[in-house]
């Protein structure tokens, strides 16, 4: 099987994969198992999996020791995470899922395991608390907090890695601080809106948090809610993850996408516009729109060497065309003229280099960046840009501010000589944009920038002889005639594309389309930029949408397969039955044939509720119909009455006659689950009680018994797959509780575990909605003689 997989598929899921054959011996694992686990391929393949849990990699060697006896048991579909602490010392919660592989279709050859991350979901659970010892660990990948539910979101616990934020967790649980304090004051109020709207099991929400030096992180926040008995939020137990750096990165790009445009729409200005001062004013106000600055300026040198501010942004009216700035290192346009390199400052509180203007001090400024237009031995002048507020510049945002300079500089030089857009040439030469300029009418190309020779590696002559609209050109991907006709109705069009190289390769580029008019001929000016890595980015999400599609589609088909042999068995049954009852005369016997019957009847309907039940994504693909609760409890403690008989125990149901509501079939699986385990724990000559009480317009259902009960600590954790309360021997696999509480879920409603009120044993309880429909449902139930 493995020798057909396409194994650089498996390397590109976003989910741990490793291989294994029927000997444990490691075959292949992806680069991400590596890194969940702190692992390298070359100290797992071809060796026994046994053999390195048990001599190596001691630290997750309960993840290999948990494979290997999933592998051997067989059970090929436990979702209980798995801890581990990795080589760096980092904890970790791991989910595992097993899919045998076999060889020429019929001979079991290994297993292939996904593992999947679930450190934040595990720890934040109401499964797994805080206080926990496990949860000190300072390699969390996260914050871990338990805050509550107050005003002010006072702090009970707080991991020691808060101190990433400049924080000291005693700080926080003492009282000093409280979690609504560290929230940025920009974001407080919408964080308290979505905490005062939240009804759900968990939140999850990005915002920014402010560390204790004053400075602004992303975080995001998954926090599930702790309730009391009536289902009020206590506290909540979150995680808080530092995505600052993605936050800031998808900015980034978002203002290098806004800046290359403006580039776009400047270069065309420039080509179009015949008035300088309307192209200069144009300019300032696209680059501050550009950076996000209040203000902007181009100081113009004066003859004698001074500076005017020329043309502004966000300046005083007053101030434009008036204000005189002295040229020399004592000024910050006088330092850029002479040091002939862009000048940034982040806090002129700071800056030694040069003396502040006044008109920047009375405005408050803090930081700004100045480059210069033109060449040195003969500036125009300095294009600035400044900030009342600190803040640090990127080197794309420098080097677009130096982009429109030289734009300007070489409009201004060539404005003075020429007017032909022929003589732009060297604008577009010292560009990093790809720039083309073609004929609209005889559609060849009148000039491409140097860019383009450089990149693409072919020579002038073999770019100046090619035809845009023709296939044959190195622009790929278009339909010319259609751009031709969207810039003719919009002005302009932005559109992506292929550049293909002289070597054959390619590489995808976003290019902007505008129709230029200089005289009596029509131009058709294209400028592009290379956008292989966002494409990049694209596809890899895209990828990873269709690994979450196949997951889905195993899934389903595990059921279908599980389901086929299930109710496979269930026909044989039901075939011995029917041939049985036909040929048996003893009442005795046929009355016993007729009990099997009614319970593989009962078993089908079961598996037919469960397929269904595994398919559910959410509440509202069940199919919940108005009917009465009682025929299902009836129906539980019918199939339960042995059961009780065993033990001499007395099962007591308090209802009203008929109990209207909105459920589906399966809710009598949760009664089954809930009345079955009550019998379990209650001692000899017990007790249990079954009681519906109207609670507003719902249903209130409690199970109680007379056992010994559930810690506190238990009450937490019993509600999982595989879970059970304390060390208890009695006879169970731990998932009649984790399928009554999915099977509520799935209505809307959650289950819950308080201490029996007679003071000894435990009572479950839940609620579900009442039906208004009762006279009709009173009357069907009538008919069908239900009890």
């Amino acid at each position: 099987m493995l020798q057909n997989t396409p194994l650089g598929g498996l390397s590109k899921l976003g989910i741990g994969v490793i291989c294994l054959d029927k000997r444990n011996k490691v075959l292949y694992c992806n680069k991400k198992f590596q890194a969940l686990t702190g692992t390298m391929s070359i100290d797992l393949i071809g060796k026994d999996l046994d053999h390195i849990s048990s001599i190596t990699m001691k630290s997750i060697s309960p993840l290999f020791n948990h494979l290997l006896s999933a592998k051997k048991l067989g059970d090929l579909a436990d979702h209980v995470p798995v801890k581990i602490v990795t080589s760096d010392g980092s904890l970790r919660y791991l989910s595992c899922n097993f899919v045998p592989y076999f060889e020429n279709g019929d001979s079991y050859n290994g297993v292939v395991c996904f593992l999947k991350d679930e450190t934040i979901k595990t720890v934040c659970s109401n499964e797994y608390m805080c206080y926990d010892d496990e949860l000190y660990i300072s390699h969390l990948p996260f914050v871990s907090f338990v805050w509550k539910g107050d005003d002010v979101w006072s702090v009970e616990y707080v991991s020691d890695n808060i101190i990433q934020f400049g924080y000291d967790p005693d700080d926080l649980i003492s009282g000093k601080l409280s979690y609504a304090d560290i929230i940025h004051p920009d974001h407080l109020d919408n964080v308290r809106e979505s905490v005062d709207l939240y009804t759900g099991n968990h939140l999850s929400k990005e915002y920014m948090l402010s560390t204790a030096n004053g400075e602004s992180r992303w975080v995001l926040e998954r926090s599930y809610a702790i309730r009391d008995e009536a289902n009020n939020i206590t506290h909540f137990h979150g995680a808080i993850l530092d995505i600052d750096e993605r936050k800031r990165f998808e900015q980034e790009l978002k203002d290098i996408n806004l800046q290359n445009r403006s580039l776009s729409k400047l270069g065309g200005k420039a080509l179009s516009c015949n008035n300088v001062n309307a192209l200069m004013n144009y300019a300032v106000k696209l680059v501050a729109n550009a950076l996000g600055m209040k203000y902007c300026t181009i100081m113009e040198m004066l003859p004698d060497e001074r500076f005017l501010l020329r043309y502004g942004y966000g300046w005083c009216n007053w101030l434009i065309g008036s204000l005189v700035v002295e040229n020399d290192q004592g000024s910050q346009a006088g330092y850029t003229t002479f040091s002939g390199k862009p000048v940034i400052v982040e806090d002129m509180s700071f800056e030694t280099r040069f003396k502040i203007p006044r008109f920047l001090r009375e405005h408050g400024i803090l930081s700004g960046i100045s480059v210069l237009i033109g060449r040195i031995e003969e500036p125009f002048g300095v294009l600035c840009v400044h900030s009342d507020r600190k803040r640090k510049f990127t080197e794309h945002e420098v080097n677009f501010l130096q982009s429109v300079s030289t734009i300007l500089a070489e409009t201004m030089r060539l404005r003075k000589s020429f007017s032909s857009l022929e003589l732009y040439r060297n604008l577009m030469d010292h560009c990093n944009d790809y720039i083309m300029v073609l004929n609209a009418v005889s559609k060849n190309f009148i000039y491409v920038s140097d860019r383009i020779y450089q990149d693409l590696g072919y020579s002038k002559s073999e770019i100046m002889s090619q035809n845009i609209f023709e296939p044959e050109c190195f622009i790929k991907g278009l339909d010319m005639s259609e751009v031709s006709r969207k810039i003719s109705a919009g002005g302009s069009l932005l559109v992506e594309c292929v550049f293909v190289r002289k070597n054959g390769t390619s590489f995808h580029v976003g290019i902007s389309f505008a129709f230029v008019e200089d005289e009596d001929n029509v131009y058709m000016v294209l400028i592009g930029r290379d956008i292989s890595e966002r494409r990049a980015l694209e596809e890899a999400i895209k990828d990873h949408s269709q690994q979450l599609e196949y997951s889905n589609e195993i899934k389903d088909m595990f059921a279908d397969v599980t389901g086929h042999d299930l109710i496979s068995s269930v026909s044989i049954i039901e075939g011995f039955v029917g041939y049985l009852s036909g040929i048996e005369d003893d009442e005795k016997k046929k009355h016993i044939l007729d009990n099997i019957s009614k319970g593989t009847e009962k078993l089908r309907k079961t598996i037919d509720s469960a397929l269904a039940f595994a398919r559910l994504n959410c509440s509202g693909d069940l199919d919940i119909q108005p009917n009465d609760l009682r025929y299902f409890v009836n129906s539980s403690l019918e199939r339960l009455h042995p059961k009780g008989l065993d033990n001499n125990i007395k099962i007591k149901l308090n209802s009203p006659e008929f109990c209207p509501s909105y459920v589906n079939p399966i809710i009598e699986e949760v009664f089954f689950n809930l009345v079955s385990n009550a019998i379990k724990y209650s001692p000899d000559d017990g007790e249990v009680t079954v009681d519906i009480t109207e609670a507003g317009d719902k249903w209130k259902v409690s199970v109680s018994d007379l056992g010994p009960g559930i810690s506190d600590e238990d009450k937490a954790r019993i509600f999982g797959r595989f879970k059970r309360a304390g060390s208890s021997d009695v006879n169970g696999k731990g998932l009649g509780l984790a399928i009554a509480k999915m099977a509520l879920k799935c209505h809307g409603e959650e289950l819950h575990v308080i201490d029996n009120e007679v003071g000894k044993g435990s009572t479950f309880w839940f609620t579900v909605r009442m039906s208004d429909e009762f006279e009709s449902l009173k009357q069907q139930i009538s008919n069908d003689n239900f009890y």
